[in-house]
């Protein structure tokens, strides 16, 4: 978990957000050849060393993905990864995998929030020269992966935005 000192939101909204340090691992593929089952590997050998998969991100069905991981398991999931991937990499069908573990994961509870206001509010972080290196949403909250130098900032965006009264609903 992240330990710094949250900005001044309401404490209900602090208790109710939580932030975790965790691995954000890349599966980069070229173009979008059909690799139909790579998803259902990737998961499977990531389960064979007890990593779950926080947040899963892809650019298309068959194409790159990303995965946010609890960070204790980057060495073991990206030597399961290699492993399931061996052939793919060789042939280059995947070129590379990788692992960033200078990461948060945010979740944001938001019940009283559409997906629009959701996604407003994401740009608006990209606008101040945030950047989210993936997320899932939906209408009632957010899963953001953030570098961890921006956590403060965004964190700060939150309250100066109004969320933090959502989060408390």
């Amino acid at each position: 978990m992240f330990d710094a000192p949250l900005p001044d939101i309401s404490e209900a909204a602090a208790e109710s957000l939580s932030v975790r340090t965790v691995c954000l691992i890349g599966i980069e593929r070229t173009g979008v050849a059909n690799l139909p089952d790579l998803t259902g590997r990737t998961l499977l050998a990531l389960a064979e060393v007890g990593a779950d998969a926080l947040v899963m991100s892809q650019s298309s069905a068959a194409g790159s993905c990303c995965l946010a991981i609890p960070l204790p398991f980057v060495f073991s999931a990206l030597d399961a990864l290699r492993r399931e991937l061996d052939a793919e990499l060789e042939q280059r069908l995947v070129l590379r995998l990788w692992a960033r573990t200078d990461v948060l994961l945010l979740r944001l509870p938001l019940p009283g929030c559409s997906l629009n206001e959701v996604a407003a509010f994401c740009d608006r972080l990209a606008a101040a020269g945030l950047n989210i290196l993936t997320m899932q949403g939906s209408a009632g909250g957010a899963s953001l992966v953030i570098e961890t130098s921006d956590a403060a900032r965004v964190l700060r965006a939150l309250r100066d935005e109004g969320f933090a009264q959502a989060m408390a609903v």
